[in-house]
């Protein structure tokens, strides 16, 4: 584009011409970008219909997944039908097939006689021996502790389940299990020929016995001793006749008596050892699964067993997959606010289980009173000096007005909580100095709901007159009770009488 300027002067002057020359250039038409869609694959995708609802095909039993496709493949159902297909067929679907192996044989659900003739084994083993041999044939890497710990059990055979961690993978696999039935038959032979060479060497020594003219003894019922010249001879493979020395004791009787004791309690130790070998190679996730499953109650003698079984216990993975089973909703559940933490998982299946079987309010589980109760009873158990009555009553309104609880029931619970914890105090010299510095505190003026309540106080006074009322000495016996007239009228009977 070019533009001429011109300009018109008077006759004696001449003309000028100014060019301005522009250039625009059109840029160049870009297409729109199409939207690529990328649709989940069948593991990932999420049902909609049935008792399953929202949760991924991957996550479902094996089971559901057969049912599905034998049964739906008709309308709108086909189409899940060959999902269904699709997940059975799927190789990371297979872990959670084998998984479930092991699981119903955790449970119970599985016979396990039933294993072992699948597995070309029909011997009668226990369910850990089983367990162990079912990780081999799978071929599990059960060493490998940080590729077990990155799975999730819930969404196993999804794609954000995580792997089972294997030894080999392919056809080294099936090498590897014959090398392992091979190290198995060999150890059965090792064990045939200890059995004999001890025969043998039974044998040997009866014969330098006889030998050097040693008199051998063989234990009647009452544990007395027979001579062996008056039974004839005596046959070399006779191995179940017991031959002692002779010696020379004035009670033969009691010594056999003795030994036949120590023997029993040899055999015995054998057997509980022999029996705990198989149920010791089973490695730390399937432990976890089987304790989990046992009642709480006998956790604490469980841990004692072994140092393996103590350190499961004192970490985390056991709680965890506790909490997972026990209160599935509870993984769910959001960090609230306020000045009493949560804490890990050993902590919140705690609180869980003291507010499912110490409150039981209505019939909901709720996991703040829990974490209320235990702060408070540690604070009144484990401090050295624990804070005023009024503080800790403050911090556990303010903890339940935090956590949206109207002032009244923010009151009832801080009420219900203190009676819980007062009633569950170990009776020892601390618990009544602590009842006693309770009662003797004054009252102050403090607006509702951080007031205390008077069945709380009551419940303090009544402990200490009825279960402490042998600690009292007389001068702390009538300040008590002065201090009970004047908060309580009338007062019952049972608290007179020193």
């Amino acid at each position: 584009m070019s533009l001429f300027l011109l300009r018109t002067p008077a006759a004696t002057t001449t003309t000028t011409t100014v060019t301005i020359s522009c250039s625009y250039s059109k840029p160049p038409h870009k297409k729109p970008q199409q939207q690529q869609f990328h649709f989940p694959l069948a593991r990932d995708r999420v049902i909609d219909f049935g008792r399953h609802k929202g949760k991924p095909l991957g996550s479902l039993p094996s089971t559901y997944l057969k049912w599905v496709s034998k049964n739906l493949r008709a309308r709108d159902f086909q189409h899940w039908a060959e999902l269904a297909d699709q997940v059975l067929h799927d190789p990371i679907y297979n872990d959670r097939i084998e998984w479930e192996l092991a699981e119903n044989l955790l449970t119970g659900n599985m016979n396990i006689n039933s294993f072992a003739s699948s597995a070309g084994n029909g011997s009668d083993e226990s369910a850990a021996a089983q367990l162990a041999e079912m990780s081999e044939r799978f071929g599990w890497d059960n060493d490998d502790k940080m590729g077990w710990s990155k799975v999730d059990f819930q969404l196993l055979g999804t794609s954000n389940g995580g792997r089972i961690p294997r030894k080999v993978e392919g056809k080294m696999g099936k090498e590897e299990l014959k090398m392992v039935d091979e190290e198995k038959k060999m150890k059965e032979k090792r064990r045939e020929l200890s059995e004999s060479e001890e025969r043998r060497r039974e044998r040997r020594m009866r014969r330098v016995r006889d030998k050097m003219g040693i008199r051998g003894n063989s234990r009647d019922s009452f544990g007395n001793g027979q001579d062996d010249h008056h039974n004839g001879d005596r046959d070399d493979d006779a191995d179940d006749q017991d031959l002692t020395v002779e010696i020379k004791s004035r009670f033969p009787g009691r010594e056999a008596l003795l030994k036949k004791i120590v023997m029993t309690d040899n055999n015995d130790n054998v057997t509980l050892t022999s029996g705990g070998n198989s149920f010791g190679k089973l490695p730390d996730h399937l432990l976890i699964e089987i304790f989990i499953r046992i009642p709480v109650s006998e956790w604490p003698q469980i841990s004692c067993v072994k140092k393996q079984w103590a350190n499961l216990f004192r970490g985390e993975c056991l709680w965890q997959a506790a909490l997972n089973r026990t209160f599935p909703l509870a993984v769910q559940a959001k960090r609230w606010p306020g000045p009493i933490p949560r804490g890990l998982s050993r902590r919140r299946y705690r609180a869980l289980h003291v507010s499912k079987h110490v409150f039981a309010l209505d019939g909901e589980i709720d996991e703040i009173v829990g974490h209320t109760y235990l702060f408070l009873k540690e604070q009144l158990e484990l401090s050295t000096m624990p804070p005023p009555s009024g503080v800790l009553h403050g911090t556990i309104i303010d903890q339940f007005i935090a956590c949206g609880k109207s002032k009244d029931i923010a009151h009832e619970l801080a009420s219900l909580i203190w009676q819980a914890v007062l009633d569950n105090l170990e009776e020892n010299e601390r618990t009544f100095l602590l009842l006693k510095r309770l009662a003797l505190e004054g009252d102050v003026f403090l607006p509702f709901p951080y007031s205390r309540s008077n069945k709380v106080q009551w419940r303090v006074f009544e402990k200490l007159f009825t279960d402490f009322r042998d600690c009292f000495n007389h001068v702390d016996y009538y300040d008590l009770l002065a201090c009970a007239k004047n908060k309580f009228q009338p007062i019952p009977p049972t608290w007179l009488g020193y």
